[in-house]
């Protein structure tokens, strides 16, 4: 008999494979509303931080965001073998 919530057999579950496409999509659509004019236009014009004015400080976060958010996302991609140019040699058998 297996153990409830676990498949035929007693198998451990596999984790569901990663939806790397998808966390991409979302994150072209926060970027593309993040910089989209309205939100912009709030920020033309409201003074400085630190002698910077905020739409720059704001597109700088914005980007810095986008970029660590894009790492995260693509960090744990598995490769396909021999995409670095590395030749594994023949399988084992």
């Amino acid at each position: 008999m297996s153990k409830p919530g676990s498949p035929q057999g007693g198998a451990p579950r596999t984790a569901e494979p990663r939806r790397t496409g998808e966390r991409l999509a979302a994150l072209l659509v926060c970027g593309g509303v993040l910089l989209n004019f309205p939100l912009l236009s709030l920020l033309r014009g409201r003074g400085l931080v630190a002698g910077v004015p905020v739409l720059y400080v704001y597109l700088f976060l914005v980007w810095a965001l986008l970029a660590g958010v894009t790492a995260l996302v693509l960090r744990d991609r598995p490769s396909k073998p021999g995409a670095t140019g590395d030749n594994p040699g023949p399988p084992e058998p």
